[in-house]
Formats: C-alpha cells, sequence, structure tokens
C-alpha cells in the first residue's frame, strides 16, 4: 500500500489517525475478538465510516486521511482502512476485488464485508448469487473472490484517483495517478497517457526520459525510443 499512502500529505498524521481509529474500535468491543464481524458491526456502522454516494467521485475518497477525517470513502478505500486497523488489533483482513466493487474478508474465513454499504456481511455464496442475479452466470469466475494482491490493489486505486482527478481537472494528480498506475501495471496505453499529458504541459524532456525508459511497453520499442530521442532534438 506504499503508493497509494504515498497519495498522504502526512504519513506520521494517518498512521495517529489508524491508531486512534484502532483503540476507539477496541473500546467498543469491550474485549471480544476482532472478527468480521466486529469489524462491521463497530467500524463500519457504530464508529460511521460509510460509502460516499452523493461525491462518489471525490478525490478525497481516493486519500485515506480525508477518508478518516470525512467518514465517507469508496469501497476500496474503506476497506484498506478496515485492513489498516485489523492489523493493528492483531487480525488479519485483505481485500477481494469484484469486477467493480471491493469487499472486505477477514483471512482464513467465508466472511464478507461490504464496507460502502454500512458493513454488510455475507457469505461467499450469498456474493456469487447475487453477482449472478445481476450480471448472469456467463460473468462469473471464481476467481472474483481472489485476494487483491500488491500491484492490483495500487493499480486499482490509481485508476480510481484518476478518474477523480480528471473529473476534477487536476493534471498533476492525474499524472501521479498514471505513474502510480505504470509502476504497479504496466502497460503501453498507461505509458502513452502520461507521455501525451508531460508534452501537453511542456514537461518534454520528462516525457522524453519516460518514454526511453519505458520504451518496451511500446507496440514498436524501436519507434518509441526514435520518438524520445526526437523530442529531445525539438529542444535544441
Amino acid at each position: 500500500m506504499s503508493a497509494i499512502a504515498a497519495g498522504v500529505d502526512d504519513l506520521p498524521a494517518l498512521s495517529d489517525s489508524l491508531d486512534s481509529l484502532a483503540d476507539r474500535m477496541a473500546g467498543l468491543l469491550e474485549g471480544r475478538p476482532v472478527t468480521g464481524s466486529a469489524l462491521a458491526a463497530v467500524l463500519y456502522r457504530a464508529d460511521g465510516l460509510r460509502g460516499d454516494r452523493r461525491g462518489y467521485e471525490s478525490v478525497d475518497n481516493n486519500r485515506l486521511d480525508a477518508v478518516i477525517e470525512r467518514g465517507l470513502g469508496i469501497p476500496l478505500t474503506l476497506g484498506m482502512v478496515g485492513v489498516l486497523v485489523g492489523r493493528r488489533l492483531g487480525c488479519e483482513f485483505e481485500l477481494v476485488g469484484l469486477p467493480g466493487h471491493v469487499l472486505v474478508r477477514e483471512v482464513g474465513t467465508d466472511l464478507l464485508i461490504d464496507a460502502f454499504d454500512g458493513g454488510a456481511v455475507a457469505t461467499a455464496g450469498e456474493v456469487r448469487d447475487r453477482f449472478v442475479l445481476r450480471h448472469g452466470v456467463d460473468g462469473w469466475r471464481p476467481s472474483h473472490l481472489d485476494a487483491l494482491g500488491p500491484r492490483a490493489l495500487t493499480g486499482r486505486w490509481a485508476r480510481n484517483l484518476r478518474a477523480a482527478a480528471a473529473a476534477a481537472a487536476d493534471r498533476l494528480l492525474v499524472e501521479r495517478a498514471l505513474g502510480a498506475e505504470l509502476v504497479a501495471e504496466p502497460s503501453g496505453a498507461v505509458l502513452a497517457a502520461l507521455v501525451a499529458s508531460l508534452r501537453a504541459r511542456g514537461a518534454v524532456l520528462d516525457a522524453a526520459g519516460l518514454l526511453e525508459e519505458h520504451a518496451e511497453l511500446a507496440s514498436d520499442p524501436a519507434a518509441a525510443r526514435l520518438r524520445a530521442l526526437r523530442m529531445r532534438a525539438g529542444l535544441n
């Protein structure tokens, strides 16, 4: 989650906020074990973290510090807060990346928590049945219930942030998101988008350097390197 934490201006303050949430949760549990049901009941109900249904595409919904401060977020960031709070209390949770949605699961259990929907709890079978009812059986894959690995998690967060930044017309934040996505899930399309954005704001040397560094991602690496040389030549 390091790239995601990089979207936070004050990491020590974020850590303190997570510690405070963990302390409050421990107090509300009154000695009961930290389980998935407990996380749902306390963190996403009693403690008030909830889905931002009105401003879903807000940039703040992609920043963990802002999510904690506002008590609002999107499924991914709300789930990440749960993972980090659970870890502080000695219980491991993981994020499950369904198409278009993210759930929280206590590691080693069948229990899935919808942090966006008030901590609603369901079994894996119930999640599957709801998905099939909405999207049809042909769209279901057992892998939909796999835990998100670090790269997939960061890539998903970066795409969310990029969409929010684009809606806010924040070009620099779009580039920041594209950079995180390029590291997490490299692709020619992401490279091309980032190079184009850099060139559009006059950062031609940065664009050329990026293109040279990641030329192998392009459909024609040799042409990509030649393009980078021409960019540099255009400045002379």
